[in-house]
């Protein structure tokens, strides 16, 4: 799936945006199955890019395209063909850890019960599967949010500094769980940081500023 960002600013940063920007007011391709970092300082529209993506934010000047078309229903997009990790994680705290993941399997039947189960695993949070979202830390919450991401099919994969609460151990383990369901789908992905990063192997750096 081919993603062409045509000319796009946001209509906060109309007056404010840089014009070394790569990415805000240019033509910018994001080609099928390239893996994309975008590295930003805070307050210049790193979050907003992707709520962009997500179709979240229409607050901009400019055009998306997908596959050289509008978009005029997200809806379909964002169940099978876009995931993604947001920065708030935008959790339910009311639920536990493994019913927050459940809304969105159920939604796409992608993964069995069990996979989900090892899923947690893997993250090393399976004990926290019964555990409300309310009571888990900001790390734990990260990984949970990481696990419901990919519990879609998807062609894209956005991620909005996903590791920022996770220590090294950690961080690897989540690295090697996305890369590994990243190949599976055969998809592409997108890495937003305030820092240019090395967790994976990048087709296009950008910047925003």
């Amino acid at each position: 799936m081919e993603i062409k960002l045509l000319n796009i600013v946001p209509s906060p940063l109309l007056s404010s945006y840089s014009q070394s920007s790569l990415l805000w007011g240019k033509n910018v391709v994001l080609n099928a199955g390239e893996c994309i970092h975008i590295s930003a300082p805070s307050g210049t529209g790193k979050s907003t890019l992707l709520g962009v993506l997500y179709g979240t934010r229409t607050d901009f000047t400019g055009e998306l395209l997908i596959n050289d078309y509008p978009v005029e229903d997200w809806s379909p997009l964002r169940a099978k063909k876009i995931a993604i990790v947001f920065q708030d994680l935008e959790l339910l705290d009311d639920l536990t850890a493994l019913e927050n993941v459940q809304l969105k399997n159920q939604l796409t039947a992608h993964l069995s019960d069990a996979e989900i189960h090892a899923l947690f695993q893997e993250m090393d949070v399976q004990d926290l599967i019964n555990r409300k979202v309310l009571l888990l830390s900001r790390g734990e919450r990260q990984r949970v949010a990481i696990i419901r991401a990919l519990c879609m099919p998807f062609e894209w994969l956005l991620l909005d500094e996903p590791f920022s609460a996770l220590d090294e151990e950690n961080t690897k383990k989540a690295i090697g769980l996305i890369h590994r369901f990243v190949k599976r789908n055969n998809a592409g992905m997108l890495v937003s940081n305030l820092f240019k990063d090395t967790y994976f192997k990048y087709d296009q750096y950008l910047t925003i500023a």
